[in-house]
């Protein structure tokens, strides 16, 4: 479970990251025919970091 946990953390971390590169440079962002506006990165760069910490602590906690 430790693997996992760091794994979860370092791929939520990574992600965390580029929404928080897209949301500081203002990179435009679309899916299909849906322009996503620059404030999701905001709210999926936080949520993206309360799972990689979420993550790293569940690695630091098991055995």
């Amino acid at each position: 479970m430790r693997r996992y946990g760091l794994v979860s953390g370092a791929f939520f971390s990574l992600l965390a990251f580029v929404q928080l590169t897209r949301a500081v440079l203002g990179w435009s962002g679309q899916v299909a025919a849906v322009s996503v506006p620059v404030w999701a990165s905001v709210v999926a760069c936080l949520v993206a970091t309360s799972f990689a910490v979420w993550g790293f602590r569940a690695s630091r906690g098991a055995a």
